[in-house]
C-alpha cells in the first residue's frame, strides 16, 4: 500500500523531493536541478517568457510559479559578445574561460546577472568590463538576442548567495539576452577579471569545436552572432558538426575539457581549449 502511494505521488507530482547535482567549483553552495525537474522548470521559464509572464523593464529577478512546493524564480542575466572584422575581412570574437562551474575552465562569453535596474545593454557592457575588459574600435554594428532560458543553469538555492525574496530551497531558473558588438580592428589587450580565469580574441576560424563552450547555448549564440555580422562563413564546417551532435547541458563536462584552463598564450586562448594558436 505504501509503496502504491509513493507510486501515486510521483505519477501526481505530489513528491516534493528535487532531483540535484552538487558542482565542487561553485562556492555558493547551490546545487544544480537535474533529471526531469530540470526539464519541467525550464519548460515553466520557456512558457513565462513566451507569455509575457517574466516581462518587467530593468528587474533582475522575478517570481515565475511553484514547483513541488518551492517558488520558482526567473533569474536575467546578460552576455556581450564581441566580433572584432580587420581589413583582411578575418573576424574574431572575445572569449573568456569559466573560473567557476558550470563550466568551469571552458569557453564563453563575457556576461552575467543582471543588477536591478538596469537595462540589458548597461548590465552587458558592465560585465564585459569586469571580466574582459579590452580596447573599444570604430563601431560597424549593434545587435541584440533576445532573452532565452539557459540549458541547464537552474539552481536549488541551499547557500547565502541568494537575492532578496529567495528562501533556501527556492529555484531559480537563468534567463540571457545578448547585447552583440561588432567592431573593427579591435583583437588586442585585454584584461580578465571576476569569473573569468582568462581571457582572449579567438580568430573564428580556429572554433574547430562546440564542445568548448560552457553551455550549448552560447555555441548557439555564436552562430547568431556570426550571422548578423556577415562572418558565419568563417565558422569550420566542424564546428556547426559538433553543434549539432552535442548535448543541451555540459554542465558536468569530460575531464579533459574540465581540465583545459591552461589559459592564454600571446594573447589568445591556447591550444589546449582545442583552438589553433594565431600565427
Amino acid at each position: 500500500m505504501q509503496m502504491i502511494s509513493k507510486l501515486l505521488q510521483q505519477a501526481f507530482g505530489q513528491n516534493n523531493e528535487l532531483k540535484t547535482y552538487a558542482t565542487a567549483g561553485n562556492p555558493s553552495g547551490d546545487d544544480m536541478l537535474d533529471g526531469e525537474d530540470l526539464k519541467i522548470v525550464s519548460k515553466m521559464l520557456r512558457h513565462a517568457i513566451e507569455n509575457g509572464v517574466a516581462d518587467s523593464d530593468g528587474a533582475s529577478l522575478i517570481k515565475i510559479g511553484e514547483y513541488k512546493g518551492h517558488s520558482v524564480f526567473e533569474h536575467k542575466a546578460v552576455d556581450q559578445i564581441q566580433i572584432s572584422i580587420n581589413d583582411d575581412g578575418q573576424a574574431y570574437v572575445k572569449l573568456i574561460v569559466r573560473k567557476k562551474d558550470p563550466g568551469m575552465g571552458l569557453a564563453a562569453f563575457a556576461g552575467g546577472r543582471k543588477d536591478e535596474g538596469e537595462s540589458d545593454e548597461v548590465a552587458a557592457e558592465r560585465e564585459g568590463s569586469e571580466e574582459a575588459k579590452s580596447k573599444k574600435g570604430k563601431l560597424i554594428a549593434k545587435y541584440k538576442i533576445d532573452r532565452h532560458p539557459v540549458a541547464g543553469d537552474v539552481r536549488v538555492k541551499n547557500g547565502n548567495d541568494r537575492a532578496e525574496g529567495v528562501e533556501l530551497g527556492d529555484i531559480t531558473a537563468i534567463s540571457t539576452a545578448a547585447i552583440i558588438i561588432v567592431e573593427e580592428n579591435v583583437h588586442d589587450g585585454i584584461q580578465a577579471g571576476d569569473d573569468a580565469a582568462g581571457a582572449g580574441w579567438v580568430l573564428l576560424s580556429t572554433i574547430t569545436n562546440a564542445n568548448l563552450f560552457s553551455i550549448k547555448d552560447h555555441a548557439e549564440m555564436l552562430v547568431q552572432a556570426t550571422e548578423l555580422a556577415g562572418v558565419d562563413n568563417q565558422l569550420p564546417e566542424s564546428f556547426y558538426t559538433s553543434l549539432l551532435e552535442r548535448k543541451d547541458d555540459i554542465a558536468r563536462a569530460s575531464p579533459e575539457l574540465q581540465g583545459s584552463a591552461k589559459l592564454l598564450v600571446t594573447g589568445y586562448l591556447s591550444a589546449e581549449l582545442g583552438m589553433r594558436q594565431e600565427p
